[in-house]
């Protein structure tokens, strides 16, 4: 297959600025690794974080009927029925806040933040929560969060128990996670 190189430079532009998100890689060894000049490749960060920044959206919390959606969507798609959401949270790597002391540091001298996020069937988040420390466990994390503190105040508009679909049988709904959260009845 013949690429143009104006497609060719459009890859290698989206690795690189992926990779300097990614792993906070130094610009200088970037430039190296992908063979473009310094100045580049910093105009290609700056601007794909612009993008990134243009881009963001604010999300609310979702009411009932959004939370039927989102269930819907689970049950059309994946045919799990009640499904409110998928929910994990992921370890990212990053700079040391100022005078943040050890609260973020992890072993090997690396600094770790954690992103919980619940996504929808179609893998769009529904709830973000950024900013809890490391050397929490995830159930701690969840429990800790907005969104865990919400559901433990009943504040979330969860949906009361509903029918499966196709049977008059009436489940709970739910969240689903890995097992290292806690079981919960919502």
């Amino acid at each position: 297959m013949i690429t143009s190189v104006k497609a060719q430079i459009k890859n290698s532009q989206q690795k690189e600025h992926m990779e300097y998100l990614a792993t906070g890689y130094l610009i200088a060894s970037l430039s190296y690794l992908f063979r473009i000049d310094r100045s580049t490749t910093s105009t290609i960060i700056k601007e794909t974080c612009e993008a990134i920044s243009s881009s963001l959206i604010v999300l609310t919390k979702p009411d009932k009927n959004k939370w039927l959606d989102i269930a819907e969507g689970y049950h059309e798609q994946w045919q799990f029925s009640n499904c409110l959401g998928a929910i994990d949270g992921k370890h990212v790597l990053m700079q040391a806040p100022p005078k943040s002391g050890s609260r973020f540091h992890k072993y090997k001298g690396t600094f770790r933040i954690i992103l919980l996020a619940c996504v929808d069937a179609n893998y769009k988040f529904v709830l973000v929560d950024i900013g809890a420390e490391d050397h929490n466990s995830d159930s701690e994390v969840f429990k800790n969060s907005i969104f865990g503190q919400s559901l433990e105040k009943g504040t979330l508009h969860i949906p009361c128990p509903v029918e499966i679909t196709g049977t008059k049988t009436r489940c709970l709904s739910f969240l689903f996670g890995m097992k290292l959260f806690l079981l919960k009845i919502i």
